[in-house]
């Protein structure tokens, strides 16, 4: 993956996000007969548990590939981004920590949540604690909603950085303005993600209709309804600003066309979080899976790098392989969902360990990435923008 001949770039743009346009067609396509064909609604019904199943191959082992990145990096790497390494993951386990304490407080008097819930009237939100059953499952509520407001901007990232690896890779001119262009393409859409999200949870089927995640209640974010239009503008301005910007203005200034893979994660992006209409299972299902392929794309060159240096590359690659597998399975599932089975009935609440599993891994992920995925790391572009030294030149003076 990631090479010059044809082979390698007809995977990439499928890995990319051809194969998740096709999906999101179908998806679509199928939600306007699903009403009238009872063929077509058993089959929609079953993306949910094929997913669930596929989560196990893709999105878990995308996530432990980067825990493995960035844990074995050395003292050097650790000492630079002790924050993220260690400190994030220390203020996330005191979240859950106090969250867990506090499943069967139903105080709200405290000075702590009555200074959250008057800065959240001064903002103009209409979230407030107090809403939910407990002070610890509001506290659950809000690390979801902090993972919502990570994953966008983490999704946003890495589908700019797919968009820069391949501008390198086709020797595509890309200007410090342009790089800003495109960042406020995939950042407007993240923003439009999260205000549609709190604005229409309501309207994903999968959830029940309630506000509530894997069982757990969430209180609604209820932010003003003029984010919403804000998001919207940004979204729609971000479109003819990249036509005119990066599109027009190098093929005028330098005679060339953006390559298929350069623009199909920017495309994808768009369909994924901005939707012609709400499609649940393609949203809450398929979206994850085809961000979490896109990922493994650049964790396999970074591991494809390590493992040729062995004697046993193949048997390497497996262990690595089976290793991410087996971790996923246990992190996410094995070690919590024991921990619940166990405890849940004390806690008053089945599900606390695997949802705080998966929350906490999900809002860590993002800022592992932030760290691991700098193009002014020497590994990253060591790996990822491995090209011919005109090739390099040309993406350095693009960088200035």
């Amino acid at each position: 993956m990631f090479q010059k001949t044809n082979s390698a770039r007809f995977l990439d743009f499928w890995l990319l996000g051809g194969a998740s346009i096709v999906a999101w067609c179908i998806c679509a396509l199928a939600e306007l007969l699903r009403a009238d064909y009872s063929f077509i609604e058993v089959r929609m019904r079953q993306i949910a548990p094929t997913f669930l199943l596929l989560t196990l191959l893709v999105n878990y082992p995308h996530f432990m590939s980067s825990y493995r990145m960035a844990y074995s990096r050395g003292r050097n790497f650790y000492s630079k981004n002790w924050f993220v390494l260690f400190l994030i993951p220390i203020l996330l386990f005191l979240l859950f920590f106090i969250a867990f304490t506090n499943l069967q407080n139903t105080d709200y008097e405290s000075r702590f949540i009555l200074l959250i819930n008057k800065f959240s009237s001064f903002i103009g939100f209409g979230y407030r604690m107090g809403e939910n059953v407990s002070v610890g499952l509001d506290l659950l509520g809000i690390s979801a909603w902090i993972m919502f407001l990570s994953v966008g901007w983490h999704y946003s990232k890495q589908i700019f950085g797919c968009a820069m690896v391949y501008a390198n890779y086709d020797s595509y001119p890309i200007s410090s303005l342009q790089r800003r262009i495109i960042k406020f393409c995939v950042f407007g859409v993240a923003f439009y993600s999260f205000c549609y999200l709190s604005f229409h949870w309501r309207s994903f089927t999968l959830f029940g209709g309630v506000y509530n995640l894997m069982g757990i209640s969430i209180t609604e974010l209820a932010p003003p309804k003029f984010l919403e239009r804000l998001a919207s503008v940004l979204v729609w301005a971000g479109i003819p600003s990249f036509l005119y910007f990066v599109v027009y203005v190098n093929y005028k200034k330098f005679q060339k066309w953006p390559s298929l893979n350069f623009l199909i994660p920017l495309l994808a992006f768009y369909v994924w979080w901005i939707p012609l209409f709400p499609q649940a299972e393609f949203y809450l299902m398929l979206v994850p899976f085809f961000h979490s392929l896109q990922y493994l794309a650049f964790s396999y060159r970074m591991e494809k790098k390590e493992v040729e240096k062995s004697s046993r590359p193949f048997f390497q690659f497996s262990i690595r392989t089976l290793g991410l597998l087996l971790v996923g399975f246990l992190v996410f599932e094995a070690i919590p969902g024991l921990l619940d089975s166990r405890l849940g009935d004390q806690l008053g609440i089945s599900i606390f360990f695997t949802f705080a599993a998966m929350v906490f891994i999900n809002i860590h992920h993002f800022f592992l990435d932030s760290i691991l995925w700098r193009f002014t790391d020497s590994n990253t572009r060591s790996v990822l923008l491995s090209a011919s030294d005109v090739r390099r030149r040309a993406f350095n003076a693009s960088e200035e």
